[in-house]
Formats: structure tokens, sequence, C-alpha cells
């Protein structure tokens, strides 16, 4: 099953911070057993994403996570 950060809240101007957002996209996906979480075309700024099992982040063609803070190994 597909989750679209957008249908979570993401806005794709740059300046949002979407962490939350696609969080959320990224539990919702894990709730219901796995599945991918859709980043669309556009530029989306983030935080940590705590990425979990069986959860695809796939990003189409001309889309970007900006991330606003120091990442660590494992977190994107």
């Amino acid at each position: 099953m597909d989750y679209r950060i957008t249908d979570y809240g993401a806005v794709a101007d740059g300046t949002t911070n979407n962490r939350a957002a696609i969080q959320a996209a990224v539990d919702a996906c894990t709730v219901a057993g796995g599945g991918r979480v859709i980043v669309p075309i556009g530029q989306f700024l983030s935080g940590t994403i705590v990425l979990k099992s069986n959860v695809t982040l796939y990003l189409e063609r001309l889309s970007l996570i900006h991330i606003s803070e120091p990442t660590r190994l494992g977190m994107i």
C-alpha cells in the first residue's frame, strides 16, 4: 500500500518543516504492515525521520528532502 506524505500534511514549499507529516506516514505504513511512503515532486524540509521495518521511502522523480538538523547513522 502507498502512503503519500502530502496526505499527512506535508507541504512542498522548501521551508515548512515536514518531519511530523513524514513520520506520521511512516508510522501509518508500519501499523498497516508495511508498504511505500511516497515523496511526490517538490522540495520538502524535514528533521530526523525514523524508518521502520517493511517501509520503503520512495522519492518520485524531481522530489527532494532537505534535512534541517544533523543526522546520526541509521536515520535520514
